[in-house]
């Protein structure tokens, strides 16, 4: 009967500590649950400032793309050569502005049609799974076709070049509102990159004149 009378007290003793774990140390402490670690200042000021470095590099590096593409424009007049010098090659620069035509169209149908004719919200890939294949299809043959156009006018550069403009596109989205008028901005920066010629003086560098390689011309 005491034998009896010493299981159930100590039975009463596991139920006011809760379990054991297999070591015999109650999983309820403090440092099994976390609970130290959540409510420890120090931990909480460590977690802030990884974040906000995480946010800061991620912002860092979105801007120096988009500092990237700037400075190239500038110094190539890309959108100046492009159209102009007698060395492109205008058949895949069509193709490739065709292209770029199709996504402008497929940003406008998401950005535009959908939300506000359509009343639809739904991410793009769950409304035309087809757009979506359609508008990376459209990217990847852009990205192609513009390389070989400007390829006698820039040479090895042109890759990098391209990718710059790229990495630019993608980033530059960091510095514009989530909303429908994030998407009207970028669509005016998009589409004034092209008039940039109008604002730079000198006729492009970096690129292939005839008999030279990456000259300066004013």
């Amino acid at each position: 009967m005491q034998e009896m009378t010493e299981v159930s007290k100590r039975n009463i003793s596991l139920d006011e500590d809760d379990q054991i774990d297999a070591e015999g140390q109650p999983l309820n402490s403090d440092n099994d649950l976390g609970e130290d670690n959540s409510k420890d200042p120090f931990e909480i000021r460590k977690k802030k400032v990884e974040k906000f470095l995480k946010w800061l590099r991620i912002k860092v590096e979105a801007l120096l793309w988009c500092l990237a593409c700037a400075i190239t424009i500038y110094y190539t007049n890309f959108f100046r050569l492009i159209f102009e010098h007698p060395r492109i090659n205008t058949l895949f620069l069509n193709i490739g502005m065709i292209g770029i035509g199709i996504n402008s169209i497929l940003g406008l149908y998401a950005g535009f049609y959908l939300p506000f004719i359509k009343k639809n919200r739904d991410p793009i890939d769950q409304v035309n799974p087809r757009a979506v294949q359609l508008g990376a299809i459209a990217g990847v043959t852009t990205f192609i076709t513009i390389i070989i156009a400007i390829w006698p006018l820039w040479g090895w550069l042109s890759i990098l070049i391209i990718f710059v403009f790229f990495m630019a596109i993608i980033n530059v989205n960091h510095f514009l509102p989530a909303n429908d008028l994030g998407s009207v901005m970028f669509g005016a920066i998009f589409f004034g990159a092209f008039f940039t010629d109008r604002f730079i003086e000198h006729g492009g560098m970096w690129h292939y004149d005839e008999g030279h390689a990456h000259t300066q011309s004013f």
